[in-house]
């Protein structure tokens, strides 16, 4: 477990343990709403008796832009066997990870099953309004990307998410009217598919208003299977 500071103007690191990676190898440690501490675990590993070298090193900037590195301190539990690893959730409220690329994106509540304090919506239109999440893959491996949006009756069943991975670039549409899987930390949820993704800032989703209806941005999930 890493307890560290998040900054505004945090950096990306990498981890290492006796030269290997860990489960979790790269931490963004950008704030992606308020500064403060952060407690991350690196996953678990079969470590011998006696010394190891855990390395932390800068590899990059942050999703802010910023290489400020502020750990903390790092614990060693003694455990059962290894948890499912946390997903990866990126809100529409982050303010790193999320971006409106183009258009105009109207915040709004008045359909029930967002993730987070609102989401955005944007109707039918030519492709030229689009928004991103950038998510911070935690470990070279596959996951599967999953979306929250409110379903309704005036909504698109045609929103293309394009989500740009290890093996390229590929767009899967969504049938925004009908209902996602509800989660009990909140959203409701419908899958894009398992891809390859590379640890670190390269993973994005790109979701654009050239579909038939209004088109809901909400929040993006990692899941590693």
């Amino acid at each position: 477990m890493l307890r560290y500071y998040r900054p505004v103007a945090g950096g990306l690191v990498t981890v290492t343990v006796d030269g290997a990676r860990p489960p979790t190898s790269t931490i963004d440690t950008t704030a992606q709403s308020s500064e403060g501490y952060d407690v991350v675990p690196l996953g678990r590993l079969r470590l011998r008796p006696g010394r190891h070298h855990v390395r932390f090193t800068l590899a990059g900037a942050g999703r802010g832009g910023g290489t400020l590195i502020s750990l903390d301190e790092l614990s060693l539990v003694e455990g059962p066997p290894a948890d499912p690893a946390p997903d990866v959730v990126v809100d529409n409220q982050s303010t790193q990870g999320f971006q409106v690329v183009s258009g105009t994106w109207s915040a709004a509540t008045g359909v029930a099953g967002f993730y987070g304090g609102n989401y955005l919506s944007h109707a039918a239109g030519t492709g030229s309004s689009v928004v991103r999440w950038q998510p911070a893959v935690p470990g070279d491996g596959r996951y599967e990307v999953r979306v929250s949006y409110t379903a309704f009756a005036n909504r698109a069943s045609n929103a293309p998410y394009t989500v740009t991975h290890r093996d390229g670039v590929d767009t899967v549409t969504v049938d925004q009217r009908v209902l996602g899987a509800p989660d009990v930390h909140g959203g409701e949820w419908a899958s894009l598919g398992v891809f390859s993704l590379a640890a670190g800032l390269a993973t994005t989703i790109t979701l654009s208003d050239a579909a038939d209806g209004f088109v809901i941005a909400d929040a993006v999930k990692l899941v590693r299977v």
